[in-house]
């Protein structure tokens, strides 16, 4: 892989001797890296925007950087040096470069590429400048022994980081491992950098360590859509710990405002909507009505919680509009208007076509008495997901016509009210003995990740994976809770589905499921009578998760 943080340094002491002489200003992050990119340039040359690599580049870039999320202050964009040299380099400011030599490496593997990009974005969105800038004074810039480790460390987050954004934005790092190992393993060796065979053994660790804890978020998932709110802010907050992302920060934000809402009575039948994220196909939790907040301290410990966690992610990216409308929702739950007109302002201004800030602001105005404003918003919302439960039952409640409040209710699809069997994958099921899952998935890549969810011991959650057969198992004591297939073909449900089959596979053997959410490139189409969560990349089924049916 590319020698990112030493080349990161290098451009650091570059152009910090060059602006700190005498009594000159020092340069902003953005102006001297765009200086150093005007010196690669005249090195090296950039290709033009036209070429096919570097479209192939700026389109892993985008889709990367719609999972990274951004921070104050960076302007970030990709450029393509031309020549064969191996090269990757976050710039100060938000610049990210690679070199030719660097693409045609991977091959045409976009899983690789997404990972290197990744990393040198998690450089920038992490601050690692900053944190170098904070050692270099006082040495003479010149990096002391003991900050070495600091360095390789930042290397390591970066990796790790990298992966993760790579996941969200529907790649697979994992598959890109001989690659990645051989880019690792050709780079020239450093003082700041593990050695290139180490480092190489930590890429693949590294990977393979951020596909196990993917998992975790996708059991997150999984449980918020059965219900299980509870397990799922504990489940979600513990992959946040981990991957403080913005997405992972507002989901499990989420998580813990569904459960809020659990210890709330209604006060009027508005329903407004939380969203996961707004890259998805399909992006809305149902809805819930507007509900003050009660004297029960569950619901605000829960709420509480919920709100520290979106104001995170809103920390971690200003702009990110999932979480100012989720914020905005928590303080209209909290029956504080002015605020949540503010924030879903801000969500509407960050993302003009999110259907629920729309949704959510017709109902801030209903409130206020405003019902012509309201249903002005209602509509926009609807014609931006045109179906929509929340939108249509809040239109049906203002009409001023029982026939027309009729005509809007009819609108709604009818649910699903029957309750099927568990389903299962290689005798693996809802009920299952632990002894069999550990016969079961038995293999040398096995291993099993701890979810401690806050009580006792006996009530956590284990993740048993067997990444070789694509299978694994949320165990709760002695018994299995969920299952799923991952990856292989061979696991299928009674109904022959499994990963790799299309949507429209999905749907006839399902039909439409009662509710889709997603995070960034991951969908989750969910059928609860089923116990049944199917998450999709695309057109494509990547994953089918199986718990017990809802009833």
């Amino acid at each position: 892989m590319s020698r990112a943080l030493a080349v990161l340094i290098a451009s650091f002491l570059l152009t910090t001797v060059a602006s700190t002489g005498g009594a000159q200003p020092r340069e902003t992050p953005l102006v001297e890296g765009r200086r150093v990119l005007g010196v690669h340039g005249e090195r090296y040359g950039l290709l033009p925007a036209q070429d096919a690599s570097v479209q192939r580049a700026r389109a892993v870039f985008d889709k990367v950087l719609r999972a990274a999320g951004r921070r104050p202050g960076l302007v970030l964009d990709l450029n393509v040096l031309d020549t064969s040299r191996v090269m990757g380099q976050a710039l100060p400011g938000g610049l990210v470069v690679v070199s030719r030599g660097l693409l045609d490496l991977t091959g045409g593997d976009d899983n690789a590429l997404a990972f290197v990009v990744g990393h040198e974005l998690a450089h920038l969105l992490r601050d690692h400048h900053a944190a170098l800038a904070r050692l270099l004074p006082g040495t003479g810039h010149v990096i002391a022994p003991e900050h070495v480790q600091t360095y390789q460390e930042k290397e390591l987050e970066a990796d790790r980081l990298g992966a993760l954004f790579a996941v969200l934005a529907g790649y697979q790092p994992t598959a890109a491992i001989p690659i990645l190992q051989k880019v690792t393993t050709d780079a020239r060796p450093d003082w700041l950098h593990p050695g290139p065979r180490a480092r190489a053994d930590a890429v693949s660790r590294q990977l393979a360590d951020v596909a196990a804890h993917v998992e975790v978020l996708h059991l997150g998932l999984f449980l918020l859509g059965m219900g299980q709110s509870l397990d799922a802010a504990r489940v979600l907050e513990q992959f946040a710990a981990v991957f403080p992302a913005r997405e992972a920060l507002s989901l499990a934000g989420t998580a813990w405002h569904k459960e809020a809402l659990q210890h709330a009575v209604p006060d009027h039948p508005y329903q407004h909507m939380l969203v996961l994220d707004a890259s998805t196909r399909a992006l809305r939790l149902r809805g819930q009505g507007y509900m003050p907040p009660p004297p029960d301290p569950a619901f605000r410990r829960a709420m509480d919680r919920a709100l520290t966690l979106y104001k995170q992610a809103i920390e971690a990216d200003p702009d990110y509009a999932p979480a100012l409308n989720n914020l905005a929702t928590a303080y209209l739950d909290l029956d504080e208007s002015d605020l949540a007109l503010a924030y879903v302002a801000r969500g509407l201004k960050a993302d003009p076509k999110l259907a629920a800030a729309y949704n959510n602001r017709g109902i801030l105005r209903a409130i206020a008495g405003d019902v012509r404003r309201a249903e002005e918003d209602w509509r926009r919302a609807l014609a931006l997901e045109p179906g929509r439960r929340e939108i249509i039952h809040n239109l049906s409640f203002v009409q001023k016509s029982a026939d027309d409040a009729k005509a809007w209710r009819d609108r709604l699809p009818a649910p699903d009210r029957r309750v099927h069997a568990a389903q299962s994958f290689d005798g693996l099921g809802p009920g299952t003995p632990l002894e069999r899952v550990r016969a079961r998935l038995n293999e040398p890549r096995a291993r099993t990740i701890a979810v401690p969810l806050g009580g006792p011991a006996e009530e956590d959650l284990a993740l048993s994976l067997a990444p070789g057969q694509g299978l694994l198992a949320a165990v709760r004591g002695d018994l299995v809770e969920v299952v799923a297939a991952f990856g292989s073909p061979r696991s299928v449900t009674r109904e022959g589905v499994g990963p790799g089959d299309s949507l429209a596979r999905l749907e006839r053997a399902y039909g439409r499921p009662s509710v889709v959410e997603g995070i960034q490139a991951l969908n989750v189409s969910y059928y609860p009578t089923r116990g049944l969560a199917v998450f999709t990349v695309g057109d494509r089924v990547h994953a089918i998760w199986a718990g017990r049916p809802v009833r």
